[in-house]
């Protein structure tokens, strides 16, 4: 099956902190993406900001999820996602995420300019009208909700 649009795309690292990620979280995955187009996909990704990625950067390192949504449903969450494009990568949230799955700490999620991959795809949902828990979610947690509304399209 091929990759349409609004289609999640969940990544297993390959590099150190890729790794802590996945060991923190207790997932098989560490990023993020969102499939817009192509060989496309948008997402939040550290020491740059939100922006367009090559899908086959990830080869062989990543699955596909496609949410039960309408048309209609997906194109208000890529209007949304595409407007998202220069935001900077939000470190802070990583520690917040960090002392979530290391010490089970629930700090509040605060709304900010800056932004880091799970936060875009959980926002990407969201606002395609998706009743999605606002909470910090992991790629893990995201995963879990994804799969439990969506099915698997493809890695």
């Amino acid at each position: 099956m091929d990759l349409i649009a609004g289609d999640i795309v969940f990544v297993r690292g390959h590099d150190p902190v890729s790794r802590i990620i996945e060991d923190v979280t207790h997932g098989p995955y560490s990023h993020v993406a969102i499939y817009v187009w192509g060989d496309r996909v948008i997402e939040a990704q550290g020491f740059r900001t939100v922006g367009f990625q090559r899908l086959s950067h990830y080869e062989g390192r990543y699955d596909a999820y496609r949410v039960n949504m309408t048309d209609e449903q997906v194109n208000n969450g890529l209007r949304w996602l595409l407007k998202q494009q220069g935001r900077r990568y939000d470190y802070w949230d990583l520690v917040v995420l960090f002392l979530k799955c290391a010490f089970n700490l629930k700090i509040p999620w605060r709304e900010g300019k800056r932004i880091i991959c799970s936060r875009l795809g959980r926002d990407f949902l969201f606002h395609c009208g998706m009743d999605i828990p606002d909470e910090n979610m992991t790629p893990e947690d995201l995963f879990e909700w994804v799969q439990r509304h969506g099915s698997k399209v493809s890695e």
